[in-house]
């Protein structure tokens, strides 16, 4: 029953609300994604490991689907995601990692990385030509170069505000726009806590900062007391094992049987060849002189 729920919940949140019962091999890639999201949530897991969970997506899929990932981090989540779209990364990672022919190159925080720190970016509403005059003045002053645009707006915003616009008077067939973190996902409140790496983290620091304890050795007499128990056990667990334990001498092994030595052999029988009017064969027992 639980997993009925999670997955109704999960597919309204995905977007793929009412296709539980179309075939995965009839969706496109970008569908496709999504569901794999969604099998990754069923279980209410700490930990998400993502490889190019956008692939495939379209511009509205994508940005639905890095709203839900930016919202599981709010919510104590710790995702790993492994991507070349490099936009994606950059508008929804704390930190990045740059790994080349199997090697990390550099690692650190999105800010860290990319911040010019030998720049200033101001941003203000639209200014006069006397104000413009006014800053270019002051900054000659200051010996530094102005650069004054317009500032322009991504294309992935203003290809979302387009279709926003034209659902409300057009349906569509495909995937639509998800409900968000809803449900058992809901449950966990807006808060950050560590994260699963922090936490293994701190776990394996107070390990090494715990004081082991003494380690006390048994007495040998509740050592004899405890084999004296174990003893006790297992000849209760077979009665006659007490009984045939016996302090018996080592048994020495039988001597073989001696054979005849091929020179008596052929003693004997040159005896009774002289005094017989046959020769004498072999023992029944097949005792062939050997060398």
């Amino acid at each position: 029953q639980v997993r009925k729920t999670r997955i109704e919940t999960l597919l309204e949140m995905v977007g793929l609300a009412g296709m539980g019962n179309r075939a995965v091999g009839t969706f496109s890639k970008g569908m496709q994604r999504r569901v794999g999201l969604a099998q990754a949530l069923i279980n209410d897991p700490d930990l998400l490991i993502l490889d190019e969970p956008t692939s495939g997506m379209d511009p509205m899929g994508t940005r639905q689907m890095k709203d839900l990932f930016v919202e599981l981090a709010r919510r104590g989540k710790t995702i790993l995601l492994c991507s070349h779209l490099l936009a994606d990364v950059e508008d929804i990672c704390d930190r990045v990692s740059i790994l080349y022919g199997g090697k990390m190159q550099v690692e650190g925080s999105v800010r860290d990385l990319l911040q010019h720190q030998d720049q200033t970016e101001i941003t203000t509403g639209r200014l006069g030509a006397s104000a413009l005059s006014q800053i270019r003045a002051i900054l000659e002053k200051e010996g530094q170069a102005c650069d004054v645009r317009r500032p322009m707006e991504r294309l992935e915003s203003y290809f979302i505000q387009i279709v926003n616009r034209a659902q409300s008077q057009q349906a569509t067939s495909g995937a639509t726009a998800g409900t968000g973190i809803t449900g058992f996902l809901a449950e966990r409140p807006v808060v950050r806590e560590p994260s699963l790496l922090e936490q293994l983290v701190g776990a394996e620091t107070q390990t090494a900062a715990a004081v082991p304890q003494p380690v006390t050795k048994p007495t040998q007499a509740a050592a004899a007391q405890a084999d004296q128990g174990l003893l006790g056990k297992l000849t209760a667990a077979r009665p006659d094992a007490a009984a045939s334990v016996t302090t018996a001498e080592p048994v020495k092994p039988a001597a073989p049987a001696v054979k005849k030595d091929i020179l008596e052999s052929l003693i004997e029988r040159k005896a009774k060849t002289d005094g017989g009017t046959e020769p004498t064969r072999p023992d029944s027992a097949g005792e062939i002189p050997h060398a």
